[in-house]
Order: structure tokens, then C-alpha cells, then sequence
């Protein structure tokens, strides 16, 4: 096919077909040296990354034209004869990259043959923020494979570097099977899938270096010899002349070369398998993903795959969202009739508008689901969407951050969060002698006979300590009757003062008085601050705000007792942390 081209083309440029890998690499040396002795403007080289290093040394060191279609760079940090068609490899991958961050896929799996496989998609295994990085490699050739052998209904996409539907691949097409027929009077049937990326390169390759020694003066004969010192003179200009060419009618879109020859300027294309649709195209000049879709074209795709399978829904029983039904005598429910509740009828609804059936299935163990770290798995409704045994799940799921990491939830159609039911402290109703709580009962007993006692034996003390009794007549130096103002009453009433923090205008004159008043001022001290203290607590307690209100104060307090569902949100939100 390739060397069809090149006779339509009439060019003298010899293809290296070197596809498997020699025993010694001076072989691979010598057919190039052989080849290019009987003159050559440029060498197409081979896709190998065996040999393709020793032909592109070869001419680098004869300064002969080297344009390669393979995914691969060059060996050489600069080089004025190199070129490569095939998009730049690191451009490609991030190319890649960008369209699995751009599709929203949460995970990835790379399958590559070779470990080159496995370096060329580098950018793709840096995506840190998607959960499964394994490993998947980008099928250069999607579109020639069929997949109908498959026969499932999964969403297949594919991306390829040129669209065989173009108006430029077409009439490539076309003038490939007239060339066939007026050289080998055979016809050529071709179809546009039958058609690899690197023929496709291979063909843009002659195009641009067509278009380049069209522009080019005349060049004269030149050979050169491996095991000399020549040098192509008109290497340099050849490919610059290549390099710079604009407004080619090509078949992998449009393209522009660095200073080194890779090849920067290229589009990628995103298609749907099932219905072979455009879904985007990824520029690469500029890294930008458009979308040919438009929101509901999305919507459209995306409820037209749940028409092909049944749908697994995974759900729980809890009332009123799923309960059993309880059949009649004789009646044998089977399927979805055997429940009923909201999360039926819901999916009754989205199925009937939809158009898609669905079966209803009741999750291990009616657990909503949660992670565990012992096991390394989840239970419930999530690990039966992880595990693939379900295509979603339905019931009344409270939604959190661990659960979002793994799986992808709609829009809620009931939010209520976590709340508590809480009884307030109640008041307590206003009573007239209130004024007695701060003590006990036994408190005031205690203190009332023991301000009579207290009296009572400071009237006897006053009665016999000679310094209470005095001269009632101050002017008669020698009285015959002294008088002592220390009665029963005036006893009552200086301990009363006392202990209400008022005082007397009496006071004893006797040591012995003296003392036994002053223990009883140190008694009432204490026992009327710690009635000011009492009552102050006492009176304010009533306005204290209740000790819970939310339920964080909850999970922070140990007195009230508390319970929640076993391995819910609930109680993930409420466990200690060890």
C-alpha cells in the first residue's frame, strides 16, 4: 500500500520496511548505508525502537533527511534533519489525560504489551486525584477493531488522531484505490475502518515532503557514502521546507513541528463505540477539550444505554421507603410486587419515564453501608455498587464525605441531616417561701436552736464575768449596787444583729463575753455567705440555657443516654475515632 503511494507520487525516497529486530544492529547500519548509495533526498524510517536509533544516527551523521510516523522521539537533544508526523509523545498523553479528567471517569486501568506501552502514557499515571490508577493503553488502531464479539452493552468509547469521515480522508481514499487500479489493474476495495493510524501518517509524511521539493530549486544528484566523510547538502533545507509547510489538505489535521521536529499541532477525537458518535475533540495546540455534545444530547446517550439491560437496584427495607408486601390467601407475589413504599414507587416513575425495567434487590445483611478497615471493603448498598452486583442504589442513604469518594450520588430527594428530640429542663413553679431552699430543713433547725443556745449562754457568761457589771451612777466612786445591762433580751437581740451582718450598739466589756460573741460573729460569717451564694445559684439556675443543643454537645457529654442504627452515618458521626 505505502509503496503504491510513493510511485503515484513519483518521488525518490527509499522506505526502510526494518520491522523486526537483527541479532546485531551493524546489519540494520549496513542496509542503510547500501540503500542510500544510489541517492536519496530522505529516508521514511521504521517504527521499531530497535533500529529506528540507528537509522535516525545514520543520517544525522550524513545529514540526510530522517522523517519517521511512529510514536517515538528523537535520540538526539537537536537535530536538523529529523521529523516526525506522529504527535509529540508527551503531548499525546496529556492529551489522553485531559480526556479522562475532562469525561469525569473515577478510575483507570492500563493494559500495555511493552513497557515503552507503559512510558508513553506517563501523564495519564500522574492523575493523583482518580482512585484506581492501574494501568490502560491508548489503542492507536480502535476503530479497526471489532468489537462486536463482545457483546455487552458497556459505554465503549474510543479516540482516535484523524476522523475517517472527513472530506480529506475521503478523497485520500479514493485516489489510493485509483492508484491501485492503473498500476496493478486489480481493483483496491478499501473502507475507511480497514485504514491504520500510521498509514495515515505515513500519507500526510508524502504530502507535506511532496509539497516541500515542488517549492525547492533544483536539486542535483548527490550521493553520499557511509564510510566516507560526505555530507548531504540540501538535508537542512529539505526539512526545514517540510517543517514550515502550511495549508496542506491532510488527513490527521493540523500540523505544526517544534524546533526539534515533534510534531506539536494535532487533534484528537473522542467517539462513542455503540453509535460511532463524535463526543469532543482535544486540541492540542491550545489543550482545550469541545464538546460536540450538547447537555441533552449527554442525557439522551446516557438514558438510551439503560434501555439495553435491566437495571440492578440495590436497596434496604425500612419503613416507609421499602416494606414487604404481605400477600392475600393464595396470592404469590413475585419480582418488584413483592414490595412496596416510596423507593418503589420512585423507581416505578423514573422507569416509566425512561422506558427501562428494572429489578429490585434487597443488599446483605439491610445494611445502608459502610467501610471496613479490617477487610478492606464496604458492606451494604455501596460495596454492592463497588462490587458491580448492582448498577445503583435507591433508599433513604444519607450522604457523606467517605461514601462520595467511592460512589457518585444524585441530587437528594429528602434532606434531613442528623437531629435530636432533647426535653428542656422544666421551671420550676414560684413559691412564697422560696427563700428557704438554699438551706436544708435541718439546715434552719439547726441554726435557730443553736442561735437560742448561743444566747442563753452569753447571758450566763455576761451574768458572771466581772467586767460587764457596772457603776449605774458615775459620779459615786463607791457604789453600793452595780448594774448589768446584759438581760435575756438585749442577749437575743446582739446575737440577731450579728447574724444579720447588721451589728448592736451593745457590746460586752468582758473577756469571756467578748469571746464567746466573737465565735459566734465567726459562725454567722460563714453561714450568711453561704446562704448569698446558695440563693444567688438558686435564683439563676432557672435562666441557664438547656446543657444540649446540638448534637455535638451530645456526642461531647456522657450523663444523657443515647442510641443509633448499627453501621450507619449515625454512627460513624458519633464514633470515637481510635
Amino acid at each position: 500500500m505505502e509503496m503504491n503511494v510513493i510511485s503515484f507520487f513519483n518521488l525518490l525516497v527509499v522506505v526502510i520496511l526494518v520491522q523486526k529486530c537483527y541479532s546485531v544492529k551493524k546489519e540494520t547500519y549496513n542496509i542503510v548505508c547500501n540503500l542510500i548509495d544510489d541517492g536519496v533526498v530522505a529516508i521514511l524510517g521504521p517504527s521499531t525502537y530497535v533500529t529506528s536509533p540507528v537509522v535516525e544516527s545514520t543520517c544525522k551523521n550524513l545529514n540526510l533527511p530522517y522523517i519517521v510516523t511512529s510514536w517515538r522521539m528523537t535520540s538526539f537533544e537537536e537535530s536538523d534533519v529529523f521529523l516526525n508526523f506522529h504527535p509529540d509523545a508527551d503531548k499525546l498523553a496529556k492529551g489522553i489525560a485531559d480526556i479522562v479528567r475532562s469525561l469525569g471517569w473515577v478510575g483507570i486501568i492500563i493494559l500495555y504489551e511493552e513497557e515503552e506501552g507503559l512510558v508513553k502514557l506517563q501523564e495519564v499515571l500522574k492523575l493523583q486525584n482518580l482512585k484506581r490508577t492501574d494501568n490502560h493503553d491508548f489503542i492507536r488502531d480502535a476503530h479497526t477493531v471489532d468489537y462486536s464479539s463482545l457483546n455487552v452493552t458497556a459505554n465503549i468509547t474510543t479516540i482516535r488522531i484523524f476522523d475517517y469521515n472527513s472530506e480529506e480522508f475521503l478523497n485520500a481514499l479514493q485516489k489510493w484505490g485509483i492508484t491501485a487500479f492503473e498500476f496493478f489493474k486489480t481493483p483496491l476495495y478499501l473502507t475507511p475502518t480497514s485504514i491504520k493510524t500510521e498509514t495515515a501518517l505515513f500519507q500526510d509524511a508524502l504530502t507535506y515532503l511532496t509539497a516541500a521539493l515542488k517549492d525547492l530549486p533544483y536539486l542535483p544528484e548527490s550521493k553520499v557514502n557511509c564510510f566516507a566523510d560526505d555530507k548531504y547538502m540540501n538535508g537542512f533545507s529539505i526539512i526545514n521546507a517540510t517543517r514550515h509547510k502550511e495549508d496542506l489538505p491532510t488527513i490527521t489535521g493540523p500540523i505544526k513541528f517544534d524546533d526539534f521536529g515533534n510534531r506539536i499541532d494535532f487533534n484528537i477525537y473522542v467517539y462513542t463505540l455503540d453509535e460511532d458518535q463524535l463526543i469532543g475533540t482535544y486540541q492540542a495546540l491550545n489543550e482545550t477539550m469541545v464538546f460536540a455534545r450538547t447537555s441533552e444530547e449527554t442525557s439522551l446517550a446516557a438514558t438510551s444505554n439503560l434501555k439495553k439491560v435491566k437495571v440492578m437496584v440495590s436497596t434496604r427495607i425500612g419503613n416507609p421507603f421499602l416494606m414487604e408486601v404481605t400477600p392475600q390467601d393464595g396470592q404469590i407475589l413475585e419480582g418488584n410486587d413483592r414490595y412496596e413504599g416510596y423507593t418503589k414507587d420512585l423507581m416505578d416513575e423514573i422507569a416509566k419515564n425512561i422506558d427501562f425495567t428494572f429489578e429490585l434487590h434487597i443488599t446483605e445483611g439491610n445494611l445502608f453501608g459502610s467501610y471496613l478497615e479490617d477487610q478492606k471493603r464496604w458492606t451494604g448498598l455501596i460495596g454492592d455498587l463497588l462490587e458491580r452486583r448492582a448498577h445503583l442504589a435507591l433508599c433513604d442513604l444519607t450522604i457523606t464525605h467517605q461514601r462520595q469518594s467511592v460512589v457518585d450520588f444524585s441530587m437528594p430527594f429528602m434532606t434531613l441531616g442528623i437531629s435530636i428530640l432533647h426535653k428542656s429542663p422544666a421551671k420550676d413553679p414560684t413559691r412564697t417561701f422560696a427563700f428557704l431552699e438554699p438551706f436544708g430543713t435541718s439546715v434552719w433547725i439547726y441554726s435557730a436552736t443553736l442561735y437560742l443556745v448561743v444566747s442563753i449562754i452569753l447571758y450566763f457568761i455576761a451574768r458572771m464575768t466581772p467586767g460587764d457589771w457596772e457603776n449605774p451612777h458615775p459620779c459615786d466612786d463607791k457604789p453600793k449596787v452595780l448594774e448589768n445591762i446584759w438581760t435575756l433580751q438585749n442577749c437575743h437581740w446582739a446575737t440577731l444583729g450579728t447574724i444579720m451582718n447588721q451589728g448592736c450598739d451593745i457590746l460586752p466589756k468582758g473577756i469571756s463575753s467578748r469571746f464567746a460573741l466573737a465565735m459566734w460573729w465567726f459562725f454567722a460569717l460563714i453561714i450568711t455567705n453561704s446562704y448569698i451564694a446558695n440563693l444567688t445559684a438558686f435564683l439563676t439556675k432557672a435562666n441557664l440555657e438547656p446543657p444540649i443543643k446540638n448534637v455535638e454537645d451530645l456526642s461531647k457529654q456522657s450523663k444523657i443516654k443515647y442510641g443509633c442504627l448499627e453501621k450507619g452515618s449515625t454512627e460513624q458521626f458519633f464514633k470515637v475515632p481510635t
